[in-house]
């Protein structure tokens, strides 16, 4: 039996995973819009946009959930560890999208 998805669920699962990965590591609305490559009043926590497939913001998003699942077994699901790895690693300030 194959099962098909529509593009749809695909980049709202997407979009959730990417919220949900931001919130666990603390990053702030602008730092998630510079890792995006997007100004921070377009970005999708407002809730009513989604992330469109194929589209560079989706790939950086998948790398981004990537990274937060390879920081979470590295760190055991530590919420402490994770945080202090996470407050070393955004010390370097981020360009503006808008620069």
């Amino acid at each position: 039996m194959t099962v098909r998805y529509s593009k749809v669920d695909l980049t709202l699962v997407l979009t959730k995973a990417l919220l949900r990965s931001a919130a666990l590591l603390d990053l702030s609305e602008s730092q998630l819009a510079a890792a995006l490559g997007v100004s921070e009043s377009s970005m999708m926590v407002r809730g009513t946009v989604t992330l469109k497939s194929g589209s560079k913001q989706a790939e950086l998003a998948t790398l981004l959930v990537r990274c937060f699942h390879a920081l979470d077994a590295l760190v055991d699901g530590n919420d402490e560890q994770r945080r202090k790895w996470n407050s070393a690693a955004f010390r370097v300030n981020m360009p503006s999208p808008d620069a």
